[in-house]
C-alpha cells in the first residue's frame, strides 16, 4: 500500500500457509492495477497475512505481520514475521 494517500493495495501475492516460510520477489508483475510502478511511489507500506477464510479483506481471527515501510527503489531485502491475531 503506498504510505500516504488512498489505502487501496497497489500489489499482492497469494500463497498457501502451508508454503510458510517462503521467499517473495514483490514486483510489477503482482501489481493490482496494470499500467502502474511499483516505483512510482517513494514509500511502500509492506504486510503479510494468513487469512482463515481466504479473503482479501482481514478478518478477525487472522495472523498478520508488522506493517513495515520500504523504498521500492532500494531493492532491500526484508523479513516479516507473522505472529499478531487480528481482533
Amino acid at each position: 500500500r503506498p504510505v500516504s494517500g488512498p489505502q487501496m493495495p497497489l500489489a499482492a501475492i497469494k500463497r498457501q500457509a502451508s508454503d510458510l516460510p517462503l521467499n517473495i520477489v514483490l514486483d510489477n508483475s503482482a501489481l493490482l492495477r496494470p499500467g502502474t510502478s511499483l516505483l512510482d511511489y517513494k514509500q511502500l507500506k509492506i504486510a503479510a497475512r494468513i487469512s482463515r477464510s481466504g479473503q482479501s479483506v482481514a478478518q478477525s481471527g487472522d495472523l498478520q505481520s508488522q506493517t513495515q515501510i520500504v523504498n521500492p527503489a532500494s531493492n532491500t531485502e526484508i523479513n516479516l514475521k507473522i505472529h499478531t491475531l487480528v481482533p
